[in-house]
């Protein structure tokens, strides 16, 4: 485009007009418009990416350490159980699946005898007291589960679910522990959540793809007289 313009005299030269070609001037203006809009979404792609990097790596660290976290837990308990065995060696049956309880039971009947009145009534408080532990482990593992599932979280939810399974294929199945949980026994069913219930008696009491083939035990090791072996 070319733009006319009036000149003053100077020094006795007529007045007159100039032209100046300013398409030049334009274009080069557009041109570093352009290229710093460019730079400017070059710029804000490399952010974006960046930042969806990392947030990536945030979440993949994060699950990493929520996993080895998970797992700590999990053998802390297991570990803690050892621990409440050995430190209460008279309380061993209650920590014996299934298949075992039974030798378990008549050792530590053994080993305690002959019980007195306060000897036996000391005893059976801290019986009621594991169980409750196991009881409260349970629970929370019932919890852990429904929380990962919740936040979608699969590869949490099938480890938590592997715990539970534990609980309830194994060792929920202690005729002295069905006798604690029991509404006829312990009554310590009582202490625990409506949910929490209702997962025990599904998964335990009335699991039809695992039948319960142990009964309680109402006497246990502490009671006065002791059945014979079979």
């Amino acid at each position: 485009m070319k733009r006319k313009t009036k000149t003053a005299p100077n020094h006795g030269e007529s007045s007159g007009t100039e032209e100046v070609n300013t398409s030049g001037v334009v274009g080069r203006l557009k041109s570093k418009t352009l290229s710093k809009a460019s730079f400017a979404t070059v710029i804000s792609s490399i952010a974006l990416i960046v930042s969806v990097f990392s947030a990536y790596e945030n979440q993949s660290a994060r699950r990493d350490v929520s996993g080895t976290e998970m797992i700590q837990r999990q053998f802390g308990i297991l570990y803690d159980f050892s621990r409440l065995e050995i430190e209460n060696w008279q309380m061993s049956h209650m920590f014996a699946q299934p298949e075992w309880y039974e030798d378990v039971s008549r050792s530590v009947a053994a080993s305690v005898s002959p019980l007195d009145s306060a000897k036996q009534a000391e005893l059976l408080i801290k019986e009621r007291a594991i169980a409750r532990i196991i009881f409260t482990h349970f629970e929370e593992s019932l919890y852990q589960s429904k929380q990962a599932k919740n936040a979608g979280d699969t590869e949490r939810a099938n480890f938590e679910q592997l715990a539970l399974d534990y609980y309830t294929e194994n060792l929920l199945r202690n005729p002295r522990l069905l006798y604690m949980w029991s509404k006829n026994g312990g009554k310590l069913d009582a202490d625990f959540e409506q949910d929490t219930r209702k997962y025990y008696e599904d998964h335990v009491l009335h699991n039809t793809s695992l039948p319960l083939l142990q009964s309680p035990d109402l006497a246990g090791p502490f009671a006065t007289k002791q059945p014979e072996a079979q």
